[in-house]
């Protein structure tokens, strides 16, 4: 069997490589024998980006794929949205067996629930990565609920057993948020040896002092996964502390358990709050559920697709 794994474009935000790599590792591990070629899903392809939007897939990979592979899975993200149509649009023509894993809303607005309704049709298969995205389909029977992808980021890593003398500030380093990052900065390294600030995208900040620049995803991973204490305002910062049972406060706007990305933690019966800090026990207890619910995701790919 040959896959087409259509990775997020990784490059403007690390974070999003977490999904690619937890996504590569659920096929691999539904689909042990089956030969898989990557592609990435050209950024360059949104409209509201670029004066001059590029194709999804350069032609000879749609030639390669419609020729050569059984199935299309697209690591999707955030993939329902105004800003992604065109993708998906782009990607739905593909001829072959087409799969979207890990599939979430953007702004969970209107628009992203009509797209959602209008996708349904022309994929085989759709993982949802949160209940809410999973509702905007009124129960289209190629959609299952799933978790999100980035759970599975550490299972493709081997890690270290012990906690590094560190914290980190992770807040998005735009407009007023660099004073909030020094505020932070200041406040932690009154309790931790070392306190570094930390971007989820490939900006360079030269005159950051203990700022570290993450070029590679794992490498930013680990940054979290191994620290004492992080303060970020980044959902999937908040999953590589829960996965690595790190204590974190969440300074995020997307926040509440009711509708946004942040949805997709209350399958482990967590709910972002902003400001909150999330202590060892509390991690310790939604790490039971994720572990069901990672157990139970490989189950329904399984199922779904094999």
């Amino acid at each position: 069997m040959k896959i087409a794994l259509i990775k997020c474009a990784g490059s403007l935000n690390v974070g999003n490589e977490f999904i690619n790599a937890g996504g590569g590792f659920v096929l691999r591990q539904t689909f042990p024998n089956a030969t898989f070629y990557e592609f990435e899903a050209y950024d360059s392809c949104i409209p509201q980006g670029y004066k001059y939007p590029s194709r999804a897939l350069l032609p000879h990979d749609v030639d390669f794929i419609e020729g050569e592979c059984d199935t299309m899975v697209v690591m999707s993200g955030s993939i329902f949205s105004k800003f992604t149509s065109a993708l998906l649009s782009d990607l739905s023509k593909i001829k072959t067996r087409k799969v979207l894993i890990g599939a979430g809303a953007y702004q969970y607005d209107d628009y992203d629930r009509k797209l959602c309704s209008k996708i349904a049709k022309k994929y085989d298969v759709i993982f949802t990565r949160d209940d809410v995205t999973f509702s905007y389909f009124n129960g289209a029977n190629n959609v299952y609920s799933g978790i999100d992808l980035g759970f599975f980021a550490s299972d493709t890593l081997a890690m270290s057993s012990g906690k590094g003398l560190y914290a980190v500030t992770n807040i998005d380093l735009i407009g007023d948020n660099l004073k909030e990052n020094l505020r932070n900065q200041k406040e932690l390294s009154k309790k931790y040896k070392t306190c570094y600030v930390a971007e989820n995208t490939t900006s360079v900040y030269r005159d950051i002092e203990d700022f570290i620049f993450c070029g590679h995803w794992d490498t930013l991973f680990r940054l979290f996964y191994d620290a004492q204490f992080v303060v970020t305002n980044r959902i999937h910062t908040s999953v590589a502390c829960m996965m690595g049972k790190t204590p974190f406060r969440y300074e995020g706007h997307d926040e509440g358990g009711i509708t946004g990305r942040n949805t997709l933690f209350n399958k482990f019966g967590v709910t972002l709050v902003k400001g909150k800090v999330y202590d060892l026990g509390e991690i310790e207890k939604a790490s039971v559920y994720i572990v069901e619910q990672k157990e139970a995701f490989m189950d329904l790919v399984r199922g779904a697709l094999v």
